[in-house]
């Protein structure tokens, strides 16, 4: 019989003692270096050493763990780095430290900063004891309960993650609006675009009625709904709507997971109510704005086409029987849905159909849109509307 715990432990043993100690000695080296480099030039890259240092750290930790009842048998280069793991760690550590100092410093603490620094002092509040300590008086088991025990105190309370970054953000706009106030006009676009990225962070958080007590005289302040349910296309609406009312430039579409402006995910989750129509046909699914031949569906009733409908261009064309035809703009649809998605403030509200009607020489037509994706501005998008759903109804 096949020793299953000696197998795996055998395995573990490999895999740490070939691979992964020499890799991350030979990555130590490089993360060296490149302190090294940036302790001489002064520049600390964007957005680069983060999560470099945290995967490193990480990792190792993990191999430490896993070489441990190995430790004695796996040969020199794995006992070299049990003992001196922590101590190595350190020099990464303060390297991310300087750069999350220097990245706040300038914008703030974020959920995501926040995060690396947790992880950081975890890493930090390791090295420094288990540095100093003999290998063989090491309780190992406090690396996980220390992590799980920071893990719970960021998720509650003032200062957990959401709570302590949203009261930092407030303070930052804050003090960028009263900087305003001693600049001249000229110099106030970089404030300007700090307080907007401030505004995005907040309201993608649903703490954009934090910032209200600074315009409370403000014309449009009061009416202003900053509801913390807005989700998608109505929570770019809202944000919009607050910088215009603060006179603050918009921010770039999609960045820090708010949804583009111009785009709409739409799906309706209630019925509609048809009355007086004579007939009704569906689903339907077409790609306006993608295709560059005409594409169509039809509406078959006891085997003979009653309706035709086709996406001519951006144009949707519905054809009776006897040739009488509407046609359904494709912006006007566009323009509909946006209305419609940033009229919406939750996820559980109720989101009927979007109709949209049409009446040509008798021939009354209407669309019953439960379903669309894409973007509303294809100066912006090439991609226009996508999965445009929807069932139809006519009368002649």
């Amino acid at each position: 019989a096949i020793d299953l715990n000696a197998t795996t432990t055998r395995a573990i043993g490999l895999l740490s003692k070939f691979i992964l100690v020499p890799l991350l000695l030979v990555y130590a080296l490089i993360i060296f270096a490149y302190a090294a480099k940036i302790g001489v030039t002064g520049v600390v890259p964007k957005g680069q050493i983060g999560w470099m240092v945290l995967i490193f750290a990480a990792i190792g930790t993990m191999t430490v763990l896993m070489v441990y009842p190995l430790r004695e048998q796996s040969g020199a280069l794995t006992r070299f780095f049990f003992n001196n793991w922590f101590l190595i760690t350190l020099i990464p550590v303060l390297l991310l430290f300087w750069a999350v100092c220097e990245r706040t410093e300038e914008y703030g603490v974020t959920d995501v900063r926040y995060i690396v620094i947790l992880l950081g002092i975890w890493i930090a509040l390791l090295a420094v004891p288990f540095g100093l300590k003999h290998a063989e008086r090491r309780d190992l088991r406090i690396v996980p309960l220390s992590l799980a025990a920071l893990v719970a105190l960021a998720m509650f309370g003032p200062w957990g993650a959401i709570g302590l970054t949203a009261r930092q953000q407030v303070s930052n706009f804050s003090d960028s609006l009263a900087a305003l106030a001693t600049l001249p006009p000229s110099d106030t676009e970089a404030v300007k675009k700090r307080m907007s990225s401030s505004a995005q962070y907040l309201a993608e958080r649903g703490h954009l009625g934090d910032l209200l007590p600074f315009y409370e005289n403000k014309p449009g302040a009061k009416t202003l709904d900053v509801s913390p349910h807005f989700r998608g296309s109505a929570q770019v609406a809202q944000l919009d709507a607050f910088l215009k009312m603060a006179e603050l430039p918009k921010v770039d579409a999609g960045r820090y997971g708010v949804p583009d402006r111009h785009h709409v995910d739409y799906n309706a989750n209630s019925a509609a109510a048809v009355v007086g129509m004579k007939g009704f046909g569906g689903p339907l699914n077409f790609w306006l704005g993608q295709s560059a031949e005409a594409v169509g569906h039809d509406v078959v009733l006891n085997g003979k086409t009653v309706i035709r409908t086709a996406l001519e261009g951006d144009t949707l064309v519905v054809t009776h029987e006897d040739g009488r035809k509407i046609s359904f703009d494709g912006q006007l649809i566009r323009d509909r849905l946006k209305t419609m998605s940033q009229g919406i403030s939750g996820d559980e509200q109720r989101k009927p159909p979007l109709k949209i009607e049409g009446n040509a020489s008798g021939f009354a037509v209407e669309l019953y849109i439960y379903g669309a994706n894409g973007y509303t501005d294809t100066d912006t998008k090439t991609g226009a509307l996508t999965a445009l759903n929807f069932w139809i109804a006519w009368t002649d």
